[in-house]
């Protein structure tokens, strides 16, 4: 309905010029192409591309929160995968070591490391070995010569014996 009255609106303007209607429509047509469409199809595509970003930018941001939050549940599981047996993260107790102690563990040098601890103060030693075996990083009573550990697996198996009954044959 507006578009059918502004073209009744130009022809009476065209009728008070005295030109002709076709001339009068021509120009209206003319008019609203160049002037008012572009000014509402630029309003509208900056408008659009106002949303378009913005959601683009939402978008990054909820998938970099997932990102972020992928790689702490992924971090987390990694780290209760390598807890020792006291519940502590060797890499953590590793780190948390005086460095002459790092370098015994590095080098897996056992009488390096009885030389560190003995130079430490005993409270501090102490503390240092209850972490590393609470975490893994120390075994304590292990033996490493293959023949040891035959040795603790025969006193280890079980002893069966034989249930002998008199009714079964």
């Amino acid at each position: 309905m507006p578009a059918l009255r502004a073209v009744d609106i130009t022809l009476l303007y065209g009728r008070s010029l005295q030109n002709g209607s076709s001339d009068v429509i021509k120009g209206a047509v003319w008019k609203v192409q160049t002037l008012l469409l572009p000014t509402a199809d630029q309003q509208y595509q900056d408008a659009f591309n106002d949303e378009l970003e913005s959601f683009k930018e939402r978008v990054r941001g909820r998938a970099k929160i997932r990102i972020e939050k992928a790689m702490k549940e992924y971090e987390e599981e990694e780290k209760k995968k390598r807890l020792g047996p006291g519940g502590l993260d060797p890499v953590d107790v590793y780190d948390s070591l005086p460095s002459e102690m790092q370098k015994c563990f590095d080098e897996k040098d056992i009488q390096m490391l009885q030389d560190a601890i003995s130079k430490m103060d005993p409270t501090e030693a102490k503390y240092h070995m209850k972490r590393c075996i609470d975490s893994g990083l120390w075994v304590p009573n292990s033996r490493t010569d293959d023949d040891g550990e035959k040795e603790e697996e025969k006193e280890e198996e079980p002893q069966y014996e034989e249930l002998k009954t008199g009714d079964a044959q």
